[in-house]
């Protein structure tokens, strides 16, 4: 048999088939990838996502610059829980992503100061940012209590805890109706990655848990999340339908 010809013509055939057929890369091997990234450094996005995934990203906005700390009497409680959607963010020198990576141009932010400043932060300049307060954060407001003295987490905690019972929800919107509008925005942030193949969010921390909950329900895989804190990522896949 004469291996000078077949040897030639062999490689050409191998060299003829897409990358992406040679090695399958699933999305197991997607988590694999992004678990093996450094932390604290901006995450590194697949290079190749968009040929094989959809993606959407769920960022928390950055830490807000304002006194948490201290003992507040109930109008202090109040103040300080208005305030809190008021105000920047301090700012941070590794952002949440390496920009060079990102293959879409536009980044969503919710309508709160503290996740505008966020997205101006780590994307502005660089992509186009586009604001849309149904990706605010779940409404609270503070609970009835005595007039006394708590730690301002207990205000905060108390009165979250309360309103998740539907105790405290009274003209403001409800924990079901919360829910409702982050089951609606994990279907339009999945409309849209279908469209574009990747999205970013820059959000809130109890909203992001709710799109990602209801996304995982549609058959979305969380592939990365390094926690809850200010400027966690969340990365969420999903395999197309072939055609």
């Amino acid at each position: 048999m004469n291996y000078r010809f077949i040897l030639p013509v062999l490689f050409f055939m191998v060299s003829q088939v897409p990358a992406g057929h040679t090695q399958d890369f699933s999305l197991k091997d997607l988590k694999e990838y992004y678990k093996n990234q450094e932390d604290g450094e901006p995450l590194h996005l697949y290079h190749d996502t968009l040929s094989k995934f959809l993606v959407v990203i769920l960022i928390r906005h950055g830490e807000p610059d304002l006194d948490k700390k201290g003992w507040r009497n109930r109008d202090e409680a109040i103040r300080y829980m208005q305030n809190y959607d008021s105000p920047t963010v301090i700012p941070f020198s590794n952002k949440p992503l390496r920009l060079e990576d990102i293959p879409v141009d536009t980044i969503i932010h919710s309508s709160l100061p503290r996740a505008r400043h966020t997205a101006q932060l780590a994307f502005g300049g660089s992509m186009v940012l586009m604001e849309d307060c149904n990706y605010r954060e779940f409404e609270r407001k503070t609970m009835r209590w005595c007039n006394i003295k708590m730690p301002t987490k207990c205000w905060t905690s108390g009165s979250r805890i309360l309103w998740l019972l539907g105790l405290n929800d009274n003209n403001i919107e409800s924990f079901g109706e919360a829910k409702d509008r982050a089951k609606n925005n994990a279907a339009g942030l999945a409309f849209q990655a279908s469209i574009d193949g990747m999205v970013i969010l820059v959000a809130h921390g109890l909203h992001n848990k709710y799109v990602k909950k209801y996304l995982r329900k549609a058959g979305w895989k969380l592939v990365y999340d390094n926690g809850n804190g200010y400027l966690s990522v969340k990365v969420m896949a999903l395999v197309p339908e072939s055609d």
